[in-house]
């Protein structure tokens, strides 16, 4: 699935078709298993971001009032599945904090607040719509995304890998600088859409620089969850001072480990220049 070096051509069928696909397999599982298995929640939507990263590739292509319009119902379909998803991922973060505490009293204390916050009775409804409502949008959106990446050239694909090579590695830069949630979650944010397009562009090439930037993103999907563990913990009313006190040492501990790892291996992944890197999967 690489995208042809000449640059008035446009991107090979075979992309489109990827795109389309994820779209297509996010609303077959909205169907088939609706909104109560936390695991099909998880692809359907990873399927949907997949499919924003393509967007936001050749974004410089699209009709301004075409992306204006999918982008934000492709997220507004993520983000309506988040709910139980985020309670999942709160109650794991929290086992894996027990795990690593080193006095019984701060295991006992984690563990109890994991109990208080994967005891809730969540059932997630898609905001506005029901499961097969959703999966209709998904089905009316697909075609109109598969149509935007057929008609882009690969000079466009090019330019746009440089793009989001760029914004990503800005983003690193402010929130190396300045740690928020914010800024960690959008350095998050864009690292993760360019892992999405060099799998989606070109799966076979340069597969160490593919696996830090996987990596990567991962640790960061990691910090996130502990911001997402944190939202929950102010939520709840039923985790007492104590328990409270032990999860917020455990996450600061696990916040600094994962800042310094993340640190580390984006140094490789964005040392290069933009146009080096795209030239690790789109050869000019």
């Amino acid at each position: 699935m690489a995208v042809t070096d000449t640059r008035s051509s446009p991107a090979r069928d075979p992309l489109a078709e990827t795109a389309g696909a994820w779209l297509r397999e996010a609303e077959s599982l909205l169907r088939e298993r609706g909104v109560d298995d936390p695991d099909a929640v998880h692809r359907v939507r990873q399927m949907i971001t997949r499919a924003r990263s393509a967007l936001r590739l050749i974004r410089e292509a699209i009709d301004r009032a075409e992306f204006d319009e999918l982008d934000p119902d492709l997220r507004a379909a993520a983000h309506a599945l988040s709910g139980r998803r985020d309670r999942q991922v709160a109650t794991e973060t929290l086992d894996r904090l027990a795990r690593g505490a080193s006095r019984k009293s701060e295991r006992r204390a984690i563990r109890a607040a994991a109990r208080a916050i994967g005891g809730v009775n969540e059932t997630v409804r898609p905001v506005g719509a029901t499961a097969a409502e959703l999966a209709d949008r998904l089905a009316a959106i697909a075609p109109r995304v598969r149509a935007q990446i057929e008609g882009c050239s690969s000079k466009t694909v090019r330019r746009g890998l440089r793009r989001s090579f760029r914004t990503a590695r800005r983003a690193r830069r402010l929130a190396r600088r300045e740690p928020t949630v914010g800024r960690l979650h959008d350095w998050r944010r864009r690292t993760r859409h360019l892992r999405n397009q060099v799998r989606w562009l070109a799966p076979d090439r340069s597969r160490g620089t593919r696996r830090r930037i996987h990596g990567l993103s991962e640790l960061l999907g990691e910090l996130n969850d502990l911001a997402v563990l944190e939202s929950l913990l102010d939520e709840s009313k039923d985790i007492d001072r104590d328990q409270r006190r032990s999860v917020a040492r455990a996450i600061e501990a696990e916040r600094r480990e994962l800042l310094g790892a993340s640190s580390a291996i984006s140094e490789r992944v964005f040392g290069a220049r933009a146009k080096r890197f795209s030239r690790r999967f789109l050869p000019s």
